[in-house]
C-alpha cells in the first residue's frame, strides 16, 4: 500500500490530462447491489417472464430461432433481439482478442451498463470505457508483451452470452509468463443490448483499488503451471 500512496498523486495528476478521462464525479463503485428495483432488474423479472413463455420454442443457437416468436413479444421484438445478440456475438470475438490493443466496440452495451467482478461494482458506459482503458494502459506499462485467447464462446440460454478467456502477459522484467484464466457472462435484455458485464475466476488485490482509472491494477497474473503460488502483479 505504500508503493501506491507514495505515487498515487502523480499518477492520478498524469492520468487526468488523458483525454479518456470524464468527470471523477460520473464514477462510482460499490461492494454491494443496491436494494431498490433498478431498471437492470425490472429486465430480468421481464426476461424472467419471457423465457417461461419460450418454453418450446427453437433456442437461439438453433438456426430456427429467427422466425420464432417470445411469449411475451411478437416477431419484430423478437428480430431485434436476435439481430443485436448476433452483433454481439460477432463484436465480442472481435473485441477480446484486441483487448489490450484498441478500444472496445461499445454499440452493443446499453448506457447504463453493469460491470463486476464479484469485489466490485462500476455502472453506466463512461465507467466501463475507463475501466478498459486501464486494462491497456497498465497492461502497455508493466507488460512487454500481452495475448488475449478465447477458448469457448456460448450461450447457454437466452438473453446471456458467456465467454472463457485467457490473458497470458510477459513482464518488461524477467521472462516469466502470468496468466489469468477467467469467464466473463453478459445478460442481455429484451433488445438484445448487453446490461451487465460480470467476470469470474480472477483474483484481485485485497483490498482492491476502487477507482476506476487504476482498475488495471487490481488483476493479478500467476504461472500458469503453479497457480497456488504468489501472483504476478504489477503494484505487488
Amino acid at each position: 500500500m505504500g508503493r501506491y500512496g507514495s505515487i498515487r498523486g502523480p499518477l492520478v495528476r498524469k492520468l487526468a490530462g488523458s483525454a479518456e478521462l470524464v468527470d471523477a464525479t460520473a464514477w462510482t463503485a460499490r461492494t454491494r447491489y443496491s436494494t431498490t428495483m433498478t431498471e437492470r432488474e425490472r429486465d430480468e423479472r421481464s426476461i424472467q417472464g419471457g423465457l417461461r413463455g419460450r418454453e418450446g420454442q427453437p433456442s437461439a443457437n438453433s438456426s430456427e430461432c429467427s422466425g420464432s416468436s417470445s411469449g411475451g413479444g411478437g416477431k419484430d421484438d423478437d428480430g431485434e433481439y436476435y439481430a443485436n445478440m448476433g452483433d454481439a456475438l460477432r463484436v465480442l470475438r472481435e473485441d477480446v482478442p484486441q483487448l489490450f490493443s484498441k478500444e472496445l466496440n461499445m454499440s452493443i452495451y446499453r448506457d447504463d451498463v453493469v460491470f463486476t467482478d464479484g469485489r466490485l461494482e462500476f455502472q453506466g458506459l463512461k465507467n466501463y470505457k475507463i475501466i478498459f482503458w486501464s486494462l491497456r494502459f497498465h497492461g502497455k506499462l508493466f507488460f512487454r508483451h500481452t495475448n488475449v485467447d478465447i477458448l469457448r464462446i456460448w450461450q447457454p440460454e437466452d438473453y446471456q452470452i458467456k465467454m472463457r478467456w485467457k490473458i497470458v502477459g510477459i513482464p518488461r522484467v524477467g521472462d516469466m509468463e502470468g496468466v489469468i484464466d477467467g469467464i466473463s457472462t453478459y445478460k442481455l435484455d429484451r433488445r438484445g443490448k448487453i446490461y451487465e458485464h460480470s467476470i469470474t475466476n480472477v483474483q484481485l488485490r485485497d483490498p482492491p483499488l476502487e477507482n476506476p482509472l487504476l482498475y488495471g491494477w487490481n488483476w493479478q497474473y500467476f504461472p500458469e503451471t503453479q497457480p497456488q503460488l504468489g501472483g504476478l502483479t504489477p503494484g505487488s
